[in-house]
Order: structure tokens, then C-alpha cells, then sequence
């Protein structure tokens, strides 16, 4: 607890809690950055998982071959939860600092990601959120609301933002995905007659054919 010493107020020691002040801005050029809800990154092969921590800083984009991992902290949401991100936004916005916004920035993240009930599901489902109070329809309409006329920090999360608009963007891991089912059957369909070239080889060397002329054997 004595990295918290220094609050002077609630909503102070609230932040610290929740924001490590060390997080890196990606300061490097921004770039166009289309939302994607929770249910389409899915399908776009990006899994979803906690991060380690509770911060909201705690944000990664781990790119793979084909897929992704977007690691995203665990948040409650209880009855209490609505107020206590309003009160983090007023709190930043009274520190008159754009580099401090990292929790204004991280609800208009993850409204970029929830849009409908089945997005609530998807992270539900992962860990991401965990709901103790209401229903996916209001976990969604309560992102929607709070983020409302918030600004974030165009720099906070950016890299994670690139990141995920690359993969979105990439043809042939969409092409992959779209036909990934088509795919695998004939993978396993021409799997499974290799198989049975490559056995019927191994019996022909196995068991070789006697040698014959006409109708009689050959004299031993």
C-alpha cells in the first residue's frame, strides 16, 4: 500500500489504483482507426483475455500468424461501477492534463468494442467483464452512456489500436477465416487419401509379388 501514501483525496487514491502513471504513450503518427465491436474481432480471429493486473493501462494487442490476443483487465460491474468511472472522468478533466486521461481513454475504448448485448457476452465469456448486476443489454447501454461526449488521449493505446487495425486489414488473414471451414475439409479429405496411398505403399513393399511366367512359377 505505500505506493498509495501520496493521495490526497478518494478519487485520487482511486486512480493511483487503477492508472500506472509510467505507461508509455505511443507517441509515433496516429492513424485512421475504425471501431470494431467485440462479436466482429471475433470473427476476425482475435481472442480475448485478462490481463494480469486491474489497471486499465494493462492493454495488449499479441499479434499471431492468423489470429491475435487482446489482453484487457478484468472490470466488475456492480451497482457502483456507473458512478465510480464518472468520477474518474470528472476527476481527470479537473487535472487539466491530456498525458493523464488514460481512464477517459480507456472507456471510450472499450465502447469501441461493446455496441451490443452480444459484445457484453463475448467479453463476459473471456473473463474480461465480469457481471454481478443487471443485464448484457444494460452492461452495454452503461459504456455507451458514460462514454458519451468523453475525448480520449489519442495517444493512449495507440500502438494496440494500429495493431488490431493491421490485422483487420490484412486480405489474406480474412480470406483464411472467411474460408477456413471449406479449408479444412479438403485438407482432411486429401490428408486422408495420402494416408491411404502411403499405406497401400508400405503393404506393396511389405508383401512384393511373387514373379511369374505365364501360369507357372519360376524355377527357384
Amino acid at each position: 500500500m505505500g505506493e498509495y501514501y501520496g493521495a490526497c483525496h478518494l478519487l485520487e487514491l482511486f486512480h493511483m489504483h487503477f492508472v500506472d502513471n509510467n505507461a508509455p504513450l505511443d507517441s509515433s503518427r496516429t492513424s485512421l482507426y475504425r471501431y470494431h465491436p467485440a462479436m466482429d474481432l471475433r470473427r476476425l480471429g482475435i481472442h480475448f483475455k485478462p490481463s494480469k493486473t486491474s489497471q486499465f493501462t494493462d492493454v495488449h494487442f499479441n499479434p499471431t500468424l492468423l489470429a491475435g490476443r487482446l489482453q484487457i483487465p478484468a472490470l466488475t460491474i456492480d451497482d457502483s461501477t456507473k458512478s465510480l468511472l464518472l468520477n474518474l472522468v470528472a476527476y481527470e478533466a479537473c487535472l487539466g492534463d491530456n498525458d493523464k486521461l488514460w481512464v477517459t481513454s480507456y472507456i471510450c475504448f472499450m465502447d469501441s468494442l461493446i455496441d451490443q448485448p452480444e459484445d457484453v457476452r463475448e467479453l463476459r465469456s473471456q473473463g474480461v467483464l465480469i457481471v454481478t448486476l443487471g443485464s448484457e443489454e444494460e452492461v452495454a447501454r452503461l459504456f455507451n452512456e458514460v462514454a458519451n461526449y468523453l475525448v480520449p488521449n489519442p495517444l493512449a493505446f495507440n500502438k494496440v489500436k494500429k495493431d488490431i487495425e493491421s490485422h483487420c486489414r490484412n486480405t489474406f488473414k480474412r480470406w483464411i477465416l472467411h474460408y477456413k471451414g471449406p479449408i479444412y475439409t479438403v485438407i482432411f479429405k486429401y490428408s486422408f487419401i495420402f494416408g491411404l496411398i502411403v499405406s497401400a505403399l508400405k503393404y506393396v513393399k511389405v508383401f512384393p509379388a511373387e514373379p511369374l511366367y505365364g501360369v507357372c512359377r519360376l524355377p527357384g
